[in-house]
């Protein structure tokens, strides 16, 4: 367990945040988001820091291609000028940007191929008529370029063109010079702030709900540091109380995550609590 604030983990903390530089030049000119949230005096396990760890690593890995399978929230912008200053497009407040949004899938076929579809727009051609068209067509990743096919929407005929492609964060990637891609339906946010108190064999968890779309929460606990968390029981959404009854006395250590059609969360923080 390592406690922040403290010399020793100051070491562990130059890490990161060497790591999390060397991750934000490397990967995107911006602040390296981070879903963990610390305080002064927060105590941390092994477990959240192989999280913040992993989280840095998937991060900095490269583009795969089922890494992008599912649901984009996609944005293009272009300077407010000539040929660019599109109706279409919204004009972003600064007054020398356009943008405009849409939504793209991108699916994995038997075969081991894969298909994009953007709705309303074709979204990997320019053109200003394609406003209404529905785009499709084929999508691969080679030597870190994203090669696509696509149709014009006045015709049949087939066109590619390809990408630079790379992360900024593990669920947003950058392609070509001015579009980017937020991965949508995702697991819901962490829950944080969690807190113990105890009654004799009683332990009562409360936390902060971060999410907006969790299906409920799982609560796992461990006996020893050196132990695996167990999953002990769950509550639906909305809800941020549990009360555990432990076997004895003793030390014991919990952590919340939160759950939906999609997948677990990352954990909240750890919560130690001494039952005498």
């Amino acid at each position: 367990m390592y406690q922040i604030g403290t010399k020793r983990t100051i070491i562990y903390w130059l890490i990161i945040s060497i790591a999390s530089l060397y991750v934000s030049i490397e990967i995107y000119a911006q602040d390296f988001e981070m879903p963990h949230k610390f305080l002064p005096g927060d105590v941390i396990s092994a477990d959240v820091m192989n999280e913040v760890f992993r989280y840095i690593q998937e991060s900095k890995n490269e583009v795969k291609m089922d890494d992008m399978v599912g649901k984009w929230k996609c944005i293009k912008f272009y300077a407010d000028t000539g040929y660019y200053q599109n109706p279409t497009y919204t004009r972003h407040e600064n007054g020398i940007v356009r943008f405009t949004e849409m939504s793209m899938t991108i699916t994995k076929n038997d075969d081991g191929t894969y298909e994009w579809e953007s709705i309303p727009k074709n979204f990997f051609y320019p053109a200003v008529e394609t406003d209404n068209c529905n785009g499709h067509g084929q999508i691969d990743i080679f030597y870190d370029t994203l090669v696509v096919t696509y149709n014009t929407c006045s015709s049949e005929e087939v066109s590619s063109t390809v990408f630079a492609i790379s992360k900024i964060t593990s669920t947003k990637i950058k392609i070509g010079w001015n579009w980017i891609l937020e991965k949508q339906n995702l697991p819901p946010e962490n829950p944080s702030d969690l807190i113990a108190s105890t009654s004799e064999l009683q332990v009562t968890l409360n936390w902060l709900d971060n999410s907006e779309d969790e299906a409920g929460f799982k609560i796992f606990r461990k006996n020893n540091a050196e132990d695996d968390y167990s999953e002990i029981g769950t509550v639906e959404s909305n809800i941020i109380t549990y009360t555990d009854t432990v076997p004895a006395s003793g030390s014991y250590w919990y952590r919340i995550k939160a759950i939906n059609e999609h997948g677990n969360s990352l954990g909240s923080n750890v919560a130690r609590v001494s039952v005498n």
